[in-house]
């Protein structure tokens, strides 16, 4: 493995310190705000676990890439030890074999991951990333990032912020927001700006918020704001909006206002890879019931794609004859789907 971490100079150690109080006054504000800014169940203990990083020296975030795992689950140890290496390349020759050598990604500099190919490391976090790429290409979302107009791209739940960083290296240009828990933004801001030291970076601050909403956000190149202030944006158009692994982890109401909202101000595509609910979320009733009141959906069919679908075919099957035999039914699967969705008209 290359040398772990990345170099940060004083301006960069100021800029995390700074991260850090504004999450800290996010987090007091929102305790004044309704219950669709609290996380749900599921989220309620995670974010708990992560609390440290708000006490964690500034210089301490050079390595902020091994705290992620508490959004992803992939950690550093499984490539110091070249665990499941041989599979994970076989997967990845699979999954780029037909993909221009522009939209390959890959583990930026100071992370972890095996390397296949020259100085370049691969992780699971970069494989998911690529898988979503893989999507937008074949979709034909990048020739509309690729134009000189700069694009303006919202993500509904950014997670640590690798994926903002790919798609925004793809893009010519783009003002990227990402609408997040307070919580989650010691992850993807600290990530985000470390990694993309040239671009401009706006962090909420109550204090300057109402200036900046009436500014031109296209100054900017990464925008985070957090999820109780979802309806200061409502004048704001979005070409992408995209929610990975997020919404099937959140209340029903919290879906049902997001999806209301992205429906207003979604002037191109939403792309949706969730699951119907995370199994372990009762809080949430259907996603795709939801997506599709609102909107008009294409699905992405691939192999594994199709695989769960026989899957859950025959797990209907089980349970219905589980149901005629009088035994306790079996557990029910919620598989990922990915759907490009447009807005319908509101009637």
């Amino acid at each position: 493995m290359e040398t772990f971490g990345i170099t940060m100079d004083d301006q960069m150690i100021a800029a995390v310190g700074d991260i850090k109080s504004k999450v800290a006054s996010m987090l007091k504000e929102r305790a004044e705000n309704d219950e669709f800014s609290d996380p749900s169940q599921v989220w309620s203990a995670a974010c708990s676990y992560f609390d440290y990083l708000l006490d964690m020296s500034d210089k301490s975030f050079s390595k902020i890439r091994l705290h992620t795992y508490f959004l992803t689950s992939d950690y550093y140890l499984p490539y110091s030890l070249g665990t499941n290496k041989a599979s994970l390349l076989r997967r990845w020759k699979s999954l780029i074999k037909n993909v221009p050598s522009d939209y390959i990604i890959y583990e930026p500099k100071g992370g972890f991951g095996f390397n296949f190919s020259g100085d370049h490391l691969v992780s699971s976090d970069s494989f998911r990333y690529q898988k979503t790429i893989n999507s937008f290409y074949r979709h034909g979302l990048f020739s509309l990032l690729k134009d000189d107009k700069k694009k303006t791209i919202l993500e509904i739940g950014g997670g640590y912020g690798g994926f903002a960083h790919h798609l925004s290296k793809l893009s010519s240009s783009t003002t990227y927001v990402i609408l997040d828990l307070p919580e989650t933004f010691l992850f993807s801001a600290p990530y985000l700006t470390l990694h993309n030291p040239e671009k401009k970076i706006y962090v909420y601050d109550k204090d300057d918020f109402d200036d900046f909403i009436q500014s031109d956000i296209s100054a900017f190149d990464f925008v985070f704001i957090p999820n109780y202030k979802l309806d200061q944006l409502v004048n704001i158009r979005f070409d992408i909006v995209l929610n990975v692994n997020s919404m099937q982890e959140m209340t029903t109401p919290q879906v049902r206002e997001y999806l209301d909202f992205v429906q207003k101000t979604c002037a191109g595509t939403l792309y949706s890879c969730n699951q119907d609910r995370l199994a372990q979320n009762q809080e949430l009733s259907s996603l795709q019931a939801m997506l599709t009141e609102r909107f008009e959906l294409t699905e992405v069919y691939t192999e594994q794609r199709l695989r769960n679908t026989v899957k859950t075919g025959l797990n209907k099957v089980r349970r219905i004859a589980s149901s005629i035999g009088g035994s306790s039914s079996p557990r029910q699967y919620h598989f990922y789907r990915e759907f490009f969705c447009k807005p319908l008209a509101k009637s």
